[in-house]
């Protein structure tokens, strides 16, 4: 992990009037600044030349950095630092922890539109997004409306920040806006239906369609593509929703579907990892289990996940307990092993983690909504997603950081990812 603070590290050579500064910056990437020196002894940046981007040379304009001694090199410095470490640098403790969570209108007050008492909780807790359900959306009128209001109230409470609109809109059985009669959308009969097909360009029109409808309704991100392999027919809770049974297919529809959705510029999370295909309970209302290893994982469950890591923008966990892998009962979303050593440090996996609601019954009735939100982010979690009770959530990973329990460097790091997401999205609400 990149520290965020600035390590310099300058090394002046003379030669003709240029001087050649190396400048190593631990916070973002080495460059190299070519500086000129004036007769009166004062410098002017000519360019800069960076260890990373396609650009090669990064030219500044003089007037930005015009300076007589060299402890003005922090100002070229802060130039050339990410905006979301900037952002990070700004924010409070309280900012922070809120936007590690995603949760329901309800849980701030809110139902289908914006109103005082929500506006006042969303200043509050200052959540990182809201997830919209079948109740909380009546039309196109509506929800494109209360959504963009929903922009407008997370722009004052985070810095100008964008916030996460999401919704479960897979095609087929689970589709908040297409089951519902008041939207003239294109349906699916399942995503099984289009995996049978063979044809990988039917799912890239499926994330292609599904992407556009709900960016024209303020949406900027989608809880799909299921990415896990229905190889257990008495499996209920995910069957139809996956592509089929053999990973290679689903691997390569899960990548065609991510491209669609990206087409249209909505954000993808791919679930259930580590593979909830062949398990035969459902996590909505308890503890599900798999025996399987972690190569036998890899072997099938894990594949349309491992090929699709760079591309996708979340991952979401499942709360199945993976007792062949991690030794004990601990559910796959509450696990450092599951979470930290396997999803990030051996499948290299770089990006946004987000746990599945956590108020299914696999996690709530076994674990207080406090616990679970500090276990999840012990795990490695960026983003709770539907905590039972947001408030004692909130709350419990608050005094967590404060008790030191949680670094701040370790919320830091989720807060990074989550800020650097939800910049490279950023886009105009109309």
């Amino acid at each position: 992990m990149k520290r965020i603070f600035c390590i310099f590290l300058l090394i002046f050579m003379m030669t003709a009037g240029v001087m050649t500064i190396e400048y190593v910056n631990a916070g973002t990437s080495a460059f190299e600044a070519m500086a000129e020196t004036g007769e009166d002894g004062t410098s002017e940046v000519l360019y800069i030349l960076t260890e990373e981007g396609e650009s090669g040379i990064r030219r500044i304009p003089y007037e930005k950095f015009h300076f007589n001694n060299w402890d003005q090199m922090a100002e070229i410095e802060w130039y050339f630092t990410p905006e979301e470490v900037k952002i990070l640098t700004f924010m409070s403790l309280e900012q922070k922890i809120g936007q590690m969570f995603i949760v329901r209108p309800g849980s701030v007050s809110g139902s289908t539109s914006m109103t005082d008492s929500m506006r006042a909780a969303l200043m509050e807790k200052m959540p990182g997004g809201i997830i919209m359900f079948a109740n909380n959306i009546i039309d196109q009128d509506q929800i494109r409306k209360f959504n963009k209001e929903l922009m407008k109230v997370s722009a004052e409470y985070c810095l100008g920040q964008p916030m996460f609109i999401a919704v479960d809109e897979e095609g087929g059985l689970v589709a908040r806006v297409a089951n519902n009669p008041n939207f003239k959308v294109k349906k699916y009969d399942s995503m099984l239906a289009v995996g049978n097909t063979g044809d990988t360009a039917q799912a890239e029109a499926v994330g292609d369609n599904i992407g556009r409808y709900l960016k024209n309704l303020n949406f900027n991100l989608d809880f799909a593509p299921v990415a896990d392999c229905f190889t257990n027919p008495n499996n209920k809770v995910i069957g139809d929703r996956s592509f089929g049974a053999d990973p290679g297919l689903v691997s390569d529809m899960v990548g065609a579907c991510i491209d669609g959705f990206h087409y249209q510029g909505v954000m993808t999370a791919i679930k259930h990892y580590p593979g909830h295909g062949d398990t035969d309970s459902d996590t909505h209302t308890g503890m599900v289990m798999t025996d399987k290893s972690w190569e036998e994982l890899k072997g099938r469950e894990l594949i349309p996940f491992i090929d699709n890591l760079d591309d996708t923008d979340m991952v979401m966990t499942a709360h199945i307990i993976s007792k062949g892998v991690t030794g004990d009962d601990t559910p796959a979303t509450l696990s450092h092993v599951m979470v930290q050593e396997k999803l990030r440090e051996e499948l290299g996996y770089e990006g946004v983690v987000i746990t599945d609601s956590m108020e299914m019954g696999a996690i709530s009735t076994a674990y207080p909504s406090d616990e679970a939100t500090i276990m999840a982010v012990e795990a490695g979690c960026d983003i709770i997603l539907c905590p039972a009770d947001f408030g004692k959530a909130y709350k419990g990973l608050l005094e967590a950081v404060r008790s030191g329990r949680i670094t701040e460097e370790r919320i830091d790091e989720s807060i990074l990812r989550i800020l650097r997401l939800k910049l490279k999205y950023r886009y105009e609400y109309e």
